[in-house]
Formats: C-alpha cells, sequence, structure tokens
C-alpha cells in the first residue's frame, strides 16, 4: 500500500529530499537516502552554514527507485525503523513563481521491538547503520550518507545540452508567468467594473448612509477612535486596506456601525 508524501524540489523543479536529523538527550530520529541500489547517492547542496543541529543537511535529489530509511532511538536504543521505496514522483510548476514537488512511496521493511517484520536484504545494511547513527549522534550537524567522490568532468556537449534545456525552461516559465499576469490584470479589472456597478446600484448609497451615521458617532464621542470610512470609484477604505464595493462587504460595515452605536446607548 502506498501514500503520497510532500517533498521539495531543486530550483530547476527536480524533485529532491532532505537527509536530516540527529539525536537529542532522551531520543532522536533521522532520515536519509538511498539510491536504488543501497548505495549513497549525491546530494545537490549540503548545508555548512546556519543553525545545523538535527538538520536538515544534505538536499538530495530522488528518483523512481530510491528508498528512505528512517530511524529512531530512545536512550541509546534503536527502537524504530521504517524502509520506504520511491514509487514514483511528481512536480508541478506553479504558474513559473515555484514548484511543488510529491512522491509515492511504499513501505518495504518495518523495525520495532528489536526485529524486522521480515528479513533485511544486504543492500539496506549500510543505509540502516547510518540512519541509526545519525539519530544516536548528538545534534548532529552534517550530512552522513551522501556519496562525496569526485565527479567527472562535463563534456562540452553536455554542457550544451545542459544550458539548452535550461534555457527553454527558463522560457517556458517566463511563459507562465506572462499567462498570469495577464490573467491577474483581467480578474482585477472584471473586479473593479463589478465594484463600480454594484456601488452605482446601491451599495454606494448605503455607504454614505453609514458614513453619516459614523460621523454622528465621531462627533458625540470625540475621545473614542473609529475606523475610517472613506468612498472611492472601485474600492473604499474601511479600517484596514481597499475594499470592493460588494454585499459581504457593506454588510460588513454597516455591522460595525450599529455595533458601535449599541455601545454608546448601553
Amino acid at each position: 500500500m502506498s501514500k503520497s508524501i510532500t517533498i521539495d524540489a531543486t530550483k530547476r523543479g527536480i524533485p529532491a529530499i532532505w537527509e536530516t536529523g540527529g539525536g537529542l538527550t532522551s531520543g532522536g530520529s533521522a532520515t536519509i537516502i538511498a539510491k536504488a541500489d543501497g548505495t549513497k547517492p549525491r546530494a545537490v547542496y549540503v548545508r555548512t552554514r546556519g543553525h545545523l543541529s538535527r538538520g536538515p543537511h544534505a538536499l538530495v535529489c530522488v528518483h523512481e527507485g530510491f528508498y528512505l530509511v528512517h530511524a529512531g532511538v530512545g536512550r541509546g536504543v534503536r527502537q524504530s525503523a521504517r524502509i520506504e521505496r520511491i514509487v514514483k514522483t511528481s512536480v508541478k510548476d506553479i504558474h513559473g513563481e515555484k514548484f511543488e514537488a510529491t512522491a509515492e512511496v511504499e513501505v518495504v521493511n518495518t523495525f520495532s521491538r528489536g526485529e524486522w517484520d521480515k528479513p533485511l536484504e544486504a543492500k539496506f545494511e549500510a543505509a540502516v547503520e547510518a540512519a541509526f547513527g545519525k539519530a544516536l549522534t548528538y545534534h548532529c550537524r552534517r550530512a552522513v550518507y551522501i556519496d562525496t567522490s569526485e565527479r567527472s568532468a562535463e563534456t562540452p556537449e553536455q554542457r550544451k545540452h545542459r544550458e539548452a534545456e535550461m534555457a527553454k525552461q527558463d522560457g517556458e516559465r517566463a511563459r507562465l508567468r506572462a499567462d498570469k499576469a495577464a490573467a491577474d490584470a483581467q480578474a482585477k479589472a472584471e473586479a473593479e467594473a463589478a465594484s463600480r456597478e454594484a456601488k452605482q446600484n446601491g451599495l454606494g448609497a448605503r455607504l454614505e448612509a453609514a458614513q453619516v451615521r459614523l460621523n454622528a458617532l465621531q462627533s458625540s464621542n470625540p475621545t473614542t477612535s473609529y475606523s475610517k470610512l472613506e468612498l472611492g470609484e472601485s474600492y473604499f477604505v474601511f479600517g484596514w486596506g481597499n475594499k470592493l464595493y460588494t454585499e459581504e462587504n457593506v454588510r460588513n460595515v454597516e455591522h460595525n456601525v450599529g455595533y458601535w452605536e449599541e455601545q454608546v446607548v448601553e
């Protein structure tokens, strides 16, 4: 049985998960990532500054078949563990402004009461030891299960291809942002047009009546501070910010003025 979890994404929209965790006085927990064969993955980013205690420590790009190893300890004793396989990942580009990523995972092994629910595959042994070790490390401040070996040099062809893909993505995201800006502008214009029409159809007159009542309150209670009410063409000001001429907004003004009038009577 699988479940969906929210994960991170890199600036380029690649699904990623943080290696994180460490120990406290009474216990600790940790999450590390392993490749499909159980070996260490490469990190796209490793934190070396700021608050590092118990992570997050290293951001790892993940793919289908990768594993998440979660471990928990208490009083120096291994208490729980869970190995999850990433079934698939999904990344959504939200209007070219940010990425939202999820992963579907399924449980492969669980550990409790000192034993595994089924025999542990040999390929998981190193990752499990690393996860428990990290959970036991008091205020752990570094990643423990990432590949730090030297990368092979990028060929000119690889670099050309990477830069072309980045330029293509940048163009697509710029289009998404432009589309959103145009849609937002249209929605704003339509809302303002509806607001002006609503003002002419009676809401403006109701606010003018509320203004008269509010002025009377201010005159009879000069030491009391009331919200300011100012009428404009498409918006009116009441309290904080501009408000459209809508039934809900006008009713809110009338309710507040009525409440203040009741307070004076009491």
